[in-house]
């Protein structure tokens, strides 16, 4: 977290029942960094798979649209296992590739997504600096961060950028969450 944990709001400003908290999520996040990697990709279906053969942490739009969902190409021992994959049907990388032949396939980069989520917390900081409480880093690509609610909303919703990586505002990171449940596009 960052910024004082002890925080106070001043009499009269920012209180407990006046707390907003965001929920920054990079959608498709993992894609997104093997797409700025290399140019090439964009445009194209392509997927994100753990090390582990634990199937796919991320997919692109291109790739979505032919049918290939987060959750597939996990092997047989996890679709046969893991209840959230037999519930949504996962497909083997096989039945992914049938369905979408020119899928691109690439293997975790762990490190490279911590110091692209390690830069996107800083312009987090910097750019919110005047109206920022505290940030906290769920994840690489995930950040809740507390704003004051009268400053955040003069200037943070006026820039487009940051308003195209807000997915909701809330009082509590509970909140904000089940809010963000489903992405800007409408899937979760």
């Amino acid at each position: 977290v960052i910024g004082p944990p002890e925080y106070r709001a001043p009499r009269g400003s920012v209180t407990s029942s006046s707390r907003v908290v965001m929920h920054i999520d990079v959608d498709c996040f993992y894609c997104q960094i093997e797409m700025l990697d290399d140019p090439s990709l964009a445009g194209r279906p392509l997927a994100v798979t753990q090390n582990n053969s634990g199937g796919f942490v991320a997919v692109s739009y291109e790739a979505k649209t032919r049918g290939v969902r987060k959750g597939d190409g996990v092997g047989a021992g996890g679709r046969a296992n893991i209840e959230h994959l037999r519930r949504i049907g996962a497909k083997s990388e096989a039945e992914a590739r049938a369905a979408c032949p020119d899928l691109i396939v690439r293997p975790m980069r762990m490190t490279r997504y911590r110091e692209a989520g390690e830069k996107i917390l800083s312009v987090i900081s910097s750019t919110l600096a005047d109206v920022c409480v505290a940030v906290e880093k769920a994840s690489c690509d995930d950040f809740y961060v507390e704003v004051d609610p009268a400053a955040a909303l003069r200037r943070f919703c006026s820039t487009s950028t940051a308003a195209s990586l807000l997915e909701a505002a809330a009082p509590t990171t509970v909140r904000v969450k089940l809010a963000s449940r489903e992405g800007p596009s409408g899937t979760p």
